[in-house]
């Protein structure tokens, strides 16, 4: 059995613009066939994660009727108890936080990133439960839109359509950059009373929320193209066995992020 060598380094390598996969770039490993990392191993984890995400959303409808106390807030489209957006809220939280100390601790990773997943399905179904069975389709439909769009990505990365090199990072991180930019642009300006009418007339336009909407779907599919690249690098590199949780949770986390603002999109096409 060959031995096995761990050393950081600087490298040119991109693994992609995921935060958490990125992490993979610095590492350079050796090890024995038995303990290298292996494409049925990563998808394996990748469903685990994903089963997580569906077992959150099944953990809140099983909560639901505990939490649904005191006199709900309701309009036309939604109907709210206090306990359940406090609930809501805690798995937010999560969400915000486990990606962060995942990418620190990396050794925690598998518990962290099952934490995320619960919450993120959690999140999910409250806001199915909230909606009162309105949007239900939408929400399996968002799915397959899912589902389509990752076969759709993985597809033109196995035929070499779409090549991970510097044009393509250059544009996944520019789209990136501004978007974020512009998040935090439009959150700024909402909180001074003399913008906030701009902010509220601009984001008012469907048009324009349904084109920002469009645009992170863009990003979130061109991120599952560099994961795939992880992925890939991963198993060819031949990285110990851990490696895996680490390759598995990035592209898990690109898809629910894809599902999320897929979902996104569709609530402002039904609205509108």
């Amino acid at each position: 059995m060959n031995s096995i060598k761990t050393k950081e380094k600087s490298s040119d390598t991109y693994f992609g613009a995921n935060p958490i996969i990125k992490k993979l770039q610095k590492v350079e490993e050796t090890a024995s066939e038995e303990e290298t990392a292996s494409y049925g191993g990563i998808v394996l984890k990748t469903i685990y994660f994903l089963l997580l995400t569906v077992i959150g959303f099944a953990l809140f409808f099983l909560s639901a009727p505990y939490l649904a106390t005191g006199e709900p807030i309701q309009d036309e489209q939604m109907i709210i108890y206090i306990p359940q957006l406090f609930a809501a809220l805690a798995a937010g939280v999560f969400t915000i936080l486990t990606p962060i100390l995942a990418w620190v601790l990396r050794p925690a990773l598998p518990v962290l990133g099952s934490l995320y997943c619960i919450s993120q399905g959690f999140l999910i179904g409250w806001l199915s439960y909230s909606f009162a069975g309105e949007y239900d389709d939408i929400i399996v439909l968002a799915v397959g839109i899912t589902v389509c769009i990752v076969f759709s990505m993985l597809i033109l990365y196995a035929t070499g359509t779409v090549k991970v090199n510097k044009k393509f990072r250059t544009v996944v991180t520019t789209l990136f950059i501004t978007s974020i930019a512009m998040s935090l642009l439009i959150l700024l300006l909402s909180l001074i009373p003399a913008t906030r009418g701009f902010v509220n007339l601009f984001m008012g336009n469907p048009v324009i929320s349904i084109c920002i909407s469009v645009l992170f779907i863009i990003i979130a599919a061109l991120f599952l193209i560099s994961d795939f690249n992880a992925v890939q690098q991963t198993v060819e590199k031949k990285l110990p066995k851990k490696y895996e949780w680490m390759a598995s949770f990035g592209l898990a986390f690109t898809i629910i992020w894809l599902y999320l603002k897929v979902l996104d999109l569709l609530l402002r096409l039904k609205e509108n």
